[in-house]
Parts: structure tokens; sequence; C-alpha cells
């Protein structure tokens, strides 16, 4: 493999930690899919793209904002994927 592919890789593998970790902190706080649509001013289909374990979507720093201002975050809270344990993120990918 080489540089170019493994760096695609490595970022795909970032945005689909990004919306684990969106979805973990969405459920600890217990908001639906649909509440934090509304208080981040997104929509629930964004919201819901984000946080599949099946995509790597990328977001905007703009989104990443409106979601961490929704969940009472810094934003870059929600890039420090060493926050959640392991097991929190084998258990999303159990759930899925």
């Amino acid at each position: 493999m080489n540089d170019k592919s493994e760096k695609v890789l490595k970022n795909r593998d970032r945005f689909i930690n990004l919306g684990l970790v969106i979805a973990l902190i969405r459920k600890r706080k217990g908001f639906y899919q649909e509440q934090l649509a509304e208080k981040s001013t997104l929509s629930r289909s964004t919201i819901s793209k984000i946080e599949a374990a099946n995509l790597a979507r990328p977001i905007t720093l703009d989104s990443l904002y409106k979601i961490a201002d929704a969940l009472d975050m810094k934003a870059g809270d929600l890039l420090n994927f060493e926050l959640l344990s392991r097991a929190d993120l084998n258990c999303r990918f159990m759930a899925g």
C-alpha cells in the first residue's frame, strides 16, 4: 500500500471514530438523534450519517462546532478518541 492510500484509510478511520464518539456521548447525555439534530440545527439525516459506523463521512468544522455546542462540550474533546474506552467503542460496533 502506498503512502496516499494509507493516509486515506487513516482519515477514514478518524471519521468513523468521530462518529462513534458523537453517538456515545449523545447516548450518555440521553439524547435521541432527533434531539441532537434540533439542538445543533443539523438534520437528523446528517447526524445519522455522521454516526454510522459503516460510513466514513467527512464532517465540516461548522458541523463539528454545532454538535459540540449541542452536547455542551469543546469541539476538540470530540476529537480525543482516548477519552472513550475500548469497551465503549467495541460495544458500539456490536450494537451497530
